[in-house]
């Protein structure tokens, strides 16, 4: 039996606790004072933290700024580095880590197939196409499935959001796409 982890936040280096519900659709963080909400996002250091089997998970570096979202089934946590991230550098910055913190799988860019990243790609057949992943989130499908959306930004100012499958790290079809 694999437990499920709880008390997921986004936390800062100074003490900021922000709780995350990813559930909503519209705002995850709109239960949190404003106040906290704006010291969150004005910190250097920003990472997560969640419980799991009692233990206290905690992925937070001095000046970096970590996010990420925990699987829709509460077993495992996506984890967007920075770009220049000294272990997990773009375009491989994005690692899914068990509920126990552990690393399960760290990702790789995938080949983009919306036609914007074809016709990006097209247009500089041999010149630089730096890809990195930019963030994560939840999605409801059509028929109300909770899914893992991973943003994958390419050429500075395009994105396509691809499903995550995020008990085997394969990625699945292209979301929405579009200029960031």
């Amino acid at each position: 039996m694999h437990l499920k982890l709880e008390q997921f936040k986004w936390i800062t280096g100074n003490g900021i606790s922000i709780n995350v519900d990813p559930n909503k659709n519209s705002n995850i963080i709109e239960d949190n004072s404003s106040k906290d909400i704006e010291e969150y996002f004005k910190s250097k250091t920003r990472g997560l933290k969640w419980e799991f089997e009692g233990n206290e998970i905690e992925i937070l570096e001095s000046n970096e700024i970590i996010e990420g979202l925990p699987s829709p089934n509460l077993k495992k946590v996506i984890v967007i580095y920075p770009m220049d991230h000294k272990n997990y550098p773009a375009p491989n910055n994005a690692v899914i880590h068990n509920s126990d913190g552990s690393v399960f799988k760290q990702l790789s860019s995938p080949e983009l197939v919306s036609d914007l990243a074809k016709q990006q790609h097209e247009r500089k057949p041999n010149g630089p196409f730096m890809v990195y992943f930019e963030n994560v989130i939840w999605k409801f499908t059509r028929t109300g499935e909770v899914i893992a959306c991973i943003c994958i930004a390419y050429n500075r100012d395009w994105h396509e959001d691809r499903e995550l499958n995020t008990e085997t790290g394969e990625f699945g079809e292209c979301m929405s796409s579009g200029r960031r």
